[in-house]
Order: C-alpha cells, then structure tokens, then sequence
C-alpha cells in the first residue's frame, strides 16, 4: 500500500498594516480542505502565525510531531524572520504557497523574501504563488511532498546486508559512511553465518507446509522437491532475519554459493513489502526500497540486457528473482532450474509493465553517491531470456541512452516500477545531496 507524506499546516499573516489578516483563519480552513480533497493526509494544523515569537513556538511543537513536510500558506505578507524562527528546532523541507486571491496582501512579496532568507540558511524549500485550486501548483505539491517523506523514512529505514560485496563485480561496493551521511539510512551487518544457521533451526514440517502453500501460487514447477524445499527453507530463514533485526530491506550476496537457491526466497520477500536485492547490491536494494515507498508495489530489478534498435526499446532481466506481482498472472509464472547453475529454484515470467515506467541505479564513486534516471513506456515481452524480463521504450534514441549511462558511470543493476516518478527522484537527490542524471 502507497505511503501518504505526513504534511503540517502552518498558515501565516502579518498583523497592523491592513494586509487583510484578519482573513487568515478562513483561508486555513479552506486551504485545510482543498489538500484533504486531493487526498492528503494533514497530521497537524496550527492556529495563524501572527508573530515572530508565535512561529518560535510553533516551530518547537512541530519538532515534536515531526512531519514529513511543513506547508507554509502566506495569507499576506510575512517578514522573513517569521520562517527563520519557526525552523530554529527543525530541519524538515518546506512547501511555500503565497496565496495570490486580494493583491492588497502583498503576499507573493513575502515570498520572494522568505525564499531568499531560506536559501541562506541552506532549507530545502519551494514556492508557489497563485490562487486555489490551481492544477500546476497542486502537482508541485504531491511531487515536493513525495519527495520529502521519503526522505523522512530514509532517515528510521533499517537494510541489512549479509555476505558482503560480490566478489567479481568492484562496481558493486558500497559506502556505509555515504548512505549515512546522505540517505540517514542504517546498514546492518549480519554474518551470512547466522543466515545459515537460522535456515538450518527450521522444522521440516514447517518448510514442507509452505512449499505447498508456494506450488499454488504459480503455473508451472519443474523444479526437484528437493530444490524447492531447500530455497523455502532459505526463504523462511531470510523472513526471520529482516523480523529479528526489524529490517525495511536486505540485501544478500548470492555469488558464488547460494545463487539459484535464494531466488525464490528475494522474490517473495519483495512482494511482502520488504526490498530484497541480490549478488550483494546493497545499493540496488535501497533503490528498491524508494520505488516502493513511492509506488506501494514490489519493483523490478536486473541487468541491462539487450537493445532493440528496431523498436527503439532495452531489455530488461535477471536471472530469476522477481516478485510474483509483477507478473500478469500467475499461471505466466514458472519455477525452473536456473539456467546458469542447472539446479535451485529460479522464478521465471515476464514482467508486465504497462504504461510508464521509472529505473533507477545508484553508484558510489570518488567524488559522491549518483542516481541514475532511466524513464519510459512498457512493452510487451515475451521469455527472450529465462527470468523476469521487462521491455521498456524510449522516446530517445537507446544509442544515445547507452552513450549516457557509459560515460556518466551508471551501473548495470536497474530498479524499476510502474510510474513516472523522475520529479520526485530529482528532488530527493536535492535534498539528500546526491547528484542526479537524467539518461532518457
């Protein structure tokens, strides 16, 4: 289920020179009922702000709620010192809306002047100036306020990372320091010992009851019982660490020991809500996290595989680790032997993407963290590669696509939902300081 950002409402109006503050409470009330109608989730709503001193102590009881994002609405003209007091406790990014309706109160004039004393003090912010309802400011909005709840729940979001970096790929290396400082996230190393061991405590039975309870939510099983079983006693065993350590994703290194064996396992803990990513990409695995925080829905994840010059589209896939509700139905999906090892149990369909469709691949270097933005349309996709391919098409050419990601260092690990969510990734970035490229 889509994670709705907590927003507080602070409206603001400057009193004594006849800007037509006595009309703010009204204006509350109907901003207060416009958000809720687009469907936002308001956790607290303050009285007017008529002074410096009331914005200190509203700002102080909002640091105890801790929203998402602060809405500031402007009713009139405010001096600046109004949004420096009210941010003295807090750090959380704030949507200006200078409500443009009577040109007596001047308020698009206080934010201008806001904005600039925000930009000094290195806020994250963004203004808008108009009258309500107003579509273009309301997409503002919903894209601003995406962005900074994430940010929100980066900052209490526990991975766990478990067997280390894969050790053929360097690319794959990733900074704790980095993912701190930017992101606020918090890794937890667990030994792949104590993955082991908890995976071999599981009653037979137990394991037994839930193969079953897997064989009636696909179409096709060619695997042997004897694989099947053990990639669900792996899978019971990596639904029991992300419960002990209360984890938001988990990233394992299958390579090159449990490869096709813990597929089945990454596949369905995606579906529970949980980001699971595999050959040890702690990275591809908080960029999974993100796309479920802004979809609601497990995402892809795989290799650039091919291109389709024809069709101007790229291939999508790996080698068989995709959650079940990313296929069309559940007949499509097949559990075979992985096609690299000849045993395990690898989850093979292809990925029904419709419509738009946002990638994302982060990459630590020298000089930071980047995110990469792949945007398109998904296509229909046969099994041109036993996996989970998805094609997706580009409006740009994919040589010149190709040509960015090589040249601006993004890697080969892609995380993918349905959706354009490129506003919110660019925003994010900003906020958490991470560069941002755009490569479609």
């Amino acid at each position: 289920m889509k994670i709705k950002p907590q927003l507080a409402l602070v409206p603001m109006a400057y009193p004594g020179y006849n800007l037509g503050e006595g009309m703010c409470d009204d204006k509350k009330i109907e901003m207060e009922l416009y958000l809720k109608q687009n469907g936002f989730e308001i956790l607290f709503s303050l009285e007017c702000i008529y002074s410096q001193e009331d914005a200190k102590l509203k700002g102080y009881e909002i640091s105890q709620i801790n929203p998402d994002v602060i809405i500031v609405l402007l009713t009139t003209f405010v001096p600046d010192y109004f949004l420096s007091e009210l941010l003295s406790d807090i750090d959380i990014p704030i949507f200006i809306w200078a409500l443009e309706r009577e040109i007596q109160c001047i308020s698009m004039v206080g934010g201008v002047l806001v904005t600039g004393t925000l930009f000094n003090l290195n806020k994250n912010y963004k203004l808008v100036a108009t009258d309500f309802p107003d579509e273009e400011s309301l997409y503002q909005l919903k894209t601003f306020t995406n962005a900074a709840m994430i940010k929100s729940k980066l900052r209490k979001c526990r991975i766990g990372y478990s067997g280390g970096k894969n050790n053929i790929m360097l690319s794959m290396m990733a900074n704790e320091y980095e993912l701190k400082r930017r992101f606020g996230v918090s890794i937890i190393n667990i030994p792949i010992e104590e993955f082991y061991n908890i995976s071999s405590d599981i009653d037979d039975k137990y394991i037994g009851n839930e193969w079953r309870k897997i064989r009636s939510k696909v179409g096709e099983i060619t695997v042997l019982e004897e694989d099947g079983l053990l990639s669900t006693r792996y899978y019971l065993a990596l639904k029991e660490l992300a419960k002990k350590y209360n984890l938001n994703g988990i990233s394992i290194n299958c390579f090159p020991y449990l490869k096709s064996k813990i597929c089945l396992a990454i596949a369905l803990i995606n579906d529970e809500g949980i980001a699971a990513g595999c050959e040890g990409d702690l990275n591809s695995t908080l960029m999974m996290h993100i796309l479920y925080l802004l979809s609601g829905k497990a995402s892809f994840n795989g290799d650039i595989l091919q291109l389709d010059y024809k069709e101007n589209s790229i291939l999508f896939s790996h080698c068989g680790a995709g959650a079940f509700s990313l296929s069309q139905s559940k007949e499509d999906i097949k559990l075979i032997k992985s096609i690299e090892t000849c045993d395990g149990c690898a989850v093979c369909y292809p990925t029904d993407f419709k419509g738009k469709v946002s990638l994302l691949n982060l990459m630590t270097g020298e000089k930071g963290m980047r995110i990469s933005f792949l945007a398109g349309k998904g296509q229909p996709s046969g099994l041109e590669y036993e996996g989970t391919p998805v094609k997706v098409a580009f409006k740009k050419n994919i040589k010149d696509i190709l040509e960015n990601i090589s040249c601006n260092g993004a890697g080969h690990h892609w995380s993918g939902v349905e959706g354009n969510y490129f506003k919110e990734i660019e925003l994010l970035c900003k906020f958490c300081d991470v560069e941002y490229k755009k490569m479609s």
